[in-house]
């Protein structure tokens, strides 16, 4: 196996905190800066260069997600090569734009969909030969040769008034799921978030079952990254979805054929922003238990990642 050169990248504009505040779309950060509280605990350590590059390169999925863009249009290759030219609204996106060689990454878009509630959108593509790692090779001191497949799945944030509605629509309600839980009379959700997810979650599910029959059958590969990634409101929706995911694949009662089945060999990033709270403290821990029990049963070292940037750690 030959080794990628590195692709350099961009710091941060100085201006990115101006842009935020005077931003004009809808999202939930209007809701958070009126009624959410900041924690007291002060970060005074960087994480490691190598995860703060593949943090970086996942935000830019997410950010393409948003339902005032077209993903279709931005990761064709063509509109890609001179979006990133000087200037350009993707200048400073190394993962979608940077060049290696005088090519950019190629980038195979699965489905772009949107949920029949506030039209929330969302995308799935394939990452055949990824530039950026997910999580598990950010462990290794040296990194492979070549990175496994990548599968992203992403969400956009609240985009228009009507997701608004959602976001504020904030009453605790019984957590719907198909699979059996002890106490799952005890589990309660964001009502919004989860009427939005449960309208949105066959047409993601549809796209990433087409995206690893494609992964099988056209390349010939069993092994990837899954990633999920969003912002806001669709932070929410991705852990509703992660976690119907993880209990699927470790279901006893046989597979749910709505949802798609992740191998056990498969390890799952999450990289959120901005998530806001998604339920109640029994809702929490069943999340947890059920991630220890996927890495329990996973055959891989790092088997779920869980980033959470600017956002709740806990749902509660």
């Amino acid at each position: 196996m030959t080794s990628h050169p590195a692709i350099t990248m961009d710091q941060h504009d100085p201006d990115e905190a101006r842009i935020a505040h005077f931003e004009k779309e809808e999202n939930f950060r209007w809701i958070t800066s009126l009624l959410a509280t900041t924690s007291p605990v002060e970060l005074d350590q960087l994480v490691p260069e190598s995860t703060q590059e593949a943090v970086y390169s996942l935000a830019e999925f997410a950010e393409i997600a948003h339902g005032s863009i077209d993903p279709n249009w931005v990761i064709n290759d063509e509109n890609r090569m001179f979006l990133g030219d000087a200037g350009f609204p993707l200048e400073q996106y190394p993962t979608l734009t940077g060049k290696v060689e005088g090519s950019i990454e190629p980038i195979e878009l699965i489905k772009v969909f949107h949920g029949g509630r506030g039209q929330l959108q969302g995308f799935c593509a394939l990452r055949m030969q990824p530039r950026s790692p997910a999580h598990a090779i950010c462990n290794n001191e040296s990194p492979p040769a070549a990175y496994r497949p990548q599968i992203i799945l992403a969400f956009s944030g609240t985009s228009n008034p009507t997701l608004a509605l959602y976001d504020i629509h904030a009453a605790l309600v019984p957590y719907k799921s198909s699979f059996q839980q002890k106490s799952k009379a005890n589990l309660r959700v964001h009502s919004g978030f989860q009427l939005v997810y449960q309208a949105i979650k066959p047409l993601a599910f549809d796209a990433l079952r087409e995206a690893i029959r494609r992964l099988n059958v056209t390349h010939g590969h069993d092994v990837y990254d899954l990633i999920i990634t969003a912002h806001s409101l669709g932070a929410a929706v991705s852990y509703l979805a992660l976690l119907d995911l993880l209990q699927n694949a470790m279901s006893m009662e046989g597979n749910n054929e709505q949802i798609p089945r992740i191998s056990k060999a498969c390890n799952i990033t999450i990289a959120v922003f901005g998530a806001p709270r998604l339920g109640n403290s029994a809702l929490a821990n069943h999340f947890k238990e059920t991630a220890k029990e996927w890495r329990h049963r996973s055959e891989k070292d790092e088997p779920l990642t869980e980033w959470s940037i600017i956002g709740h750690m806990d749902v509660e």
